[in-house]
């Protein structure tokens, strides 16, 4: 006789019972009796045809399996309680969310504007963000885990069958700046090259990050050596070293321009650095009427940022 099948109820009781202490808290929030939490367990692992639970001193405890299988029953039954908030909202029209993947120069600067201008004109609607490196934002928009990815250029080595599945649009382009303390002595020049940083200590982003991929090809063509004092995943890192004088930094303008960081200085590097910011989609799913109306906020940001509109304004 043929199953039914794994369905939304199993996998919410799976977490609940997750994230409960014992099998009557999780019974209590389900609002059910432990025997029926038990019984859909049961279910599970008989469908499955793995153990997530065993009994050590009279107590459920979850094995390897259950801890595997947890992450994404997580965003399984998160993506279906937003969309019970969409249905739910539908008669009124004013729920709903919009998820984003955003680098971190985009996300202080043309991200919370854009939020802004949406949020004025659907205040009803929320907007979900997460902060990701560039591969994460590609990956997340491929899969259709996020509505929207915002970041810059994909590197080299990524997996050409995720962009494949992504279309973008060119938000901005800025040229890369180095970063350093307000009284420092490269802060009277008025661009920056390798070889006036062969005495200096270097604030990294991580390696196969475009901003290094482009430093390091400088240096060497310049034949000096590259002193890394300190590395950090993002930009905001970044500068938070450099103002306590860790040493400088390589970053794309567009993270100092809310004045978030009045105490360090920028120079343009050279040789030209061009850094491209993106607005990723998905190639094969249309987007939703929010975030569409998004993808057109963060579009209209922009068009302000090239025509000289200052992201604090």
């Amino acid at each position: 006789m043929k199953t039914a099948g794994i369905n939304a109820r199993h996998l919410e009781v799976f977490l609940k019972l997750m994230t409960s202490r014992n099998l009557g808290e999780a019974a209590d929030k389900l609002s059910i009796s432990q025997p029926a939490v038990s019984k859909t367990i049961h279910y599970l692992e008989d469908e499955l045809g793995v153990v997530l639970f065993t009994r050590v001193k009279g107590r459920l405890q979850p094995t390897h399996n259950a801890h595997e299988l947890m992450p994404y029953v997580q965003r399984a039954v998160g993506q279906l309680d937003i969309a019970k908030d969409i249905a739910y909202g539908l008669k009124s029209g004013s729920t709903g969310q919009v998820t984003i993947a955003s680098g971190a120069p985009a996300l202080t600067s043309i991200v919370p504007l854009a939020i802004r201008r949406f949020q004025d004109a659907h205040p009803g609607v929320k907007v979900a963000i997460r902060t990701e490196p560039t591969s994460t934002v590609i990956n997340l928009v491929s899969n259709h885990e996020v509505d929207l990815g915002i970041s810059v250029s994909p590197l080299q080595s990524t997996d050409a069958r995720l962009l494949q599945k992504c279309r973008t649009q060119l938000l901005l382009e800025e040229e890369m700046v180095v970063v350093m303390p307000k009284g420092h002595r490269l802060a009277k020049q008025s661009v920056v090259r390798p070889t006036d940083l062969r005495d200096e200590s270097i604030v990294s982003l991580p390696d196969d990050s475009p901003n290094m991929l482009h430093v390091k090809a400088a240096f060497q063509q310049a034949r000096v050596t590259l002193n890394i004092a300190s590395s950090v995943t993002n930009s905001i890192g970044v500068c938070a070293l450099v103002r306590e004088n860790i040493g400088l930094g390589f970053i794309n303008p567009l993270q100092l321009s809310t004045g978030l960081f009045p105490d360090i200085v920028a120079r343009p590097f050279r040789p030209h650095v061009v850094l491209r910011t993106l607005m990723y989609f998905s190639a094969f799913q249309p987007l939703t009427p929010p975030a569409e109306a998004l993808a057109e906020c963060f579009a209209e940001v922009a068009r302000g940022a090239k025509t000289g509109g200052k992201a604090h304004h």
